[in-house]
C-alpha cells in the first residue's frame, strides 16, 4: 500500500506541477525548439555565406594568377611549363605517388596546395594518369 500511496503522491505532484506551469513548460519546450531551429537556420545561412566568399576568393586568386601569367615572358612561360611538367612526370608517371606525394614531395609544396591543385584541375589530370595506367595493369 505504502507503493500505491508513495505513486499517488508522485501523480498528484505531477498533476499539480502540470496545472500550475502546463503551459509555461509547453512555452518552454516550444521555445526551445524555435531556438534550435533558428540556430539551424543561422548556420545555414552561415554557411551559405562561407561558400560564397570562399568562391569569390578562387575567382580573385585565379584572376590574380592569369594576371601574373600574362606579365611573363615567352620564356619565363616555357620554363614554368617546364618546370610543372617536369615535376608532374616524376610524381605521377616515375614515382607512381599520390596526389598528395606529388604536390608535398615532388613540388614541396604545404597544405595550402591541396584546395589550389583541385581548383585549376591538378586532381582530375592526376586522377586520370592512375585510372588509365591501373587499367594498363
Amino acid at each position: 500500500m505504502k507503493n500505491e500511496s508513495s505513486d499517488e503522491k508522485i501523480r498528484t505532484t505531477l498533476e499539480t506541477v502540470n496545472a500550475r506551469h502546463g503551459n509555461t513548460l509547453k512555452k518552454l519546450a516550444e521555445s526551445e525548439t524555435q531556438d534550435r531551429e533558428s540556430k539551424v537556420e543561422e548556420a545555414f545561412h552561415s554557411m551559405a555565406d562561407l561558400i560564397e566568399e570562399c568562391d569569390e576568393s578562387r575567382k580573385e586568386f585565379d584572376r590574380h594568377v592569369e594576371e601574373w601569367w600574362q606579365t611573363l615572358s615567352y620564356e619565363d612561360r616555357l620554363r614554368a611549363f617546364y618546370s610543372v611538367c617536369k615535376r608532374i612526370h616524376k610524381g605521377d608517371l616515375v614515382d607512381q605517388g599520390s596526389y598528395r606525394h606529388v604536390l608535398y614531395d615532388v613540388f614541396n609544396f604545404s597544405f595550402d596546395s591541396y584546395s589550389i591543385g583541385m581548383q585549376c584541375g591538378y586532381l582530375d589530370i592526376h586522377n586520370s594518369i592512375v585510372a588509365k595506367s591501373e587499367k594498363e595493369e
